[in-house]
């Protein structure tokens, strides 16, 4: 993982309204970083009751994100985190934390 210089001020995230981002992001095999994000539409408030789970994918070790998917989970969910798998396959898995005794996966 590149080195920031710590005196450099970055800013980490997307320019879409409604976004907030409760982990941090990983490398992925494929030199692409991946970060976990929660959307909620612009006419809720938080917490509100609609949320989508999605990702911010950056090509530029972080200088810029892109905003992906829409996955939606049961209940109240919050949060969500994104693991690569180590065997052949490289497939993401999102897990969801839910307040309906689950943890939701995609």
């Amino acid at each position: 993982m590149p080195q920031l210089d710590r005196s450099e001020e970055v800013h980490v995230g997307f320019e879409e309204v409604h976004r907030t981002r409760l982990n941090k992001p990983i490398v992925l095999s494929t030199g692409e970083w991946i970060m976990p994000a929660m959307v909620l539409p612009l006419e809720e408030m938080w917490p509100g009751t609609v949320r989508f789970h999605a990702v911010g994918i950056s090509t530029d070790e972080g200088k810029s994100w892109k905003l992906h998917g829409d996955v939606a989970a049961p209940g109240h969910s919050l949060e969500n985190m994104i693991v690569e798998r180590k065997d052949e396959s490289l497939a993401l898995v999102m897990y969801i934390r839910c307040t309906v005794g689950v943890i939701w996966y995609s």
